[in-house]
């Protein structure tokens, strides 16, 4: 018992190390209780909500709670349903997707060194991926990669992205545009209608999903490139190739038992069954002529 504070505090091995006290005599916090489950959220949201391990070594900086990652566990799950996007049933892959740009990398171009960056599209339900090249980080270039993804994959039904410049100056573009029947600029994106949703600024986590898949596509990307001077022509067979592996990985938990009847689910088993954007809906245009 601390005779200042009348608390409780743990007595440890480490008294004649150069700790603070607080460290060596860490206070006690009961399991079960209020305060400590007060005490876990604001330690994770003190570590900008990390994980596990970073809010346990933050807590025993100052105090001690018996069965800690237990009591840790049951606290951070405690988070918002996903969003319908990631849940429902889509029709086809990319249906619901996320974008996100990578870069720059160095590439040459007739003798010269040039920028350029690779856009990740990421279905927000099967997690499968789809790059592109962008030559530039401009709002100009973004509907040539929109236009050449829904050529591949169909027309998304909604699009989510950070407020990155190049997104936002696109849409700001488009949003006069879908009533001014009389102007043609971006017409192929207008008339697709394709609505964008913006995570709050300051919130990464909130796009973490696409985020992911940047974490895990530039570790591939930069060991297939590794340190040469490669040509713009060579950029696109090698994202392609990469977007290949990524897209075989498997979704599920792999397991050790070889008679196992249970398969791992890969993105690439999951049939696509893309409609292109301007092939007009079969069973739509039969109930307008039948009730027409």
């Amino acid at each position: 018992m601390d005779e200042k504070t009348q608390l409780w505090r743990s007595r440890g091995r480490t008294a004649n190390s150069s700790l603070p006290f607080d460290t060596n005599n860490p206070k006690i916090l009961f399991r079960r209780q209020w305060i400590t489950s007060l005490y876990i959220f604001h330690c994770h949201e003190e570590n900008h909500h990390m994980g596990i391990a970073q809010t346990l070594t933050t807590l025993r900086q100052l105090v001690w709670i018996s069965q800690v990652r237990t009591e840790v566990r049951k606290r951070l799950p405690l988070f918002p349903d996903y969003a319908k996007e990631r849940v429902s049933q889509p029709q086809h892959a990319f249906i619901n997707c996320g974008v996100d740009y990578t870069g720059p990398f160095m590439a040459k171009f007739n003798d010269q060194r040039t920028k350029v960056w690779i856009a990740l599209f990421t279905c927000l339900n099967t997690r499968a991926l789809y790059v592109d090249i962008a030559t530039s980080f401009s709002a100009s270039c973004f509907p040539n990669v929109l236009h050449r993804f829904i050529d591949s994959n169909g027309c998304p039904r909604g699009i989510l992205s950070d407020n990155a410049p190049v997104f936002v100056s696109v849409v700001t573009m488009l949003s006069p545009l879908l009533t001014e029947d009389d102007q043609n600029l971006f017409d192929y994106s207008s008339r697709l209608n394709i609505p964008f949703k913006f995570v709050p600024a300051l919130a990464p986590w909130q796009s973490g999903i696409y985020e992911r898949m940047v974490k895990i596509f530039k570790p591939s990307f930069k060991a297939a490139i590794r340190s040469r001077k490669i040509e713009l022509g060579e950029f696109h067979p090698l994202i392609k190739e990469c977007e290949a592996f990524l897209n075989s990985r498997p979704l599920t938990y792999v397991y050790n038992i070889i008679d196992s009847d249970r398969i791992s689910i890969m993105t690439n088993r999951l049939p696509p069954t893309v409609r292109s954007p301007s092939s007009p809906d079969f069973n739509k245009h039969m109930t307008l002529m039948t009730n027409g």
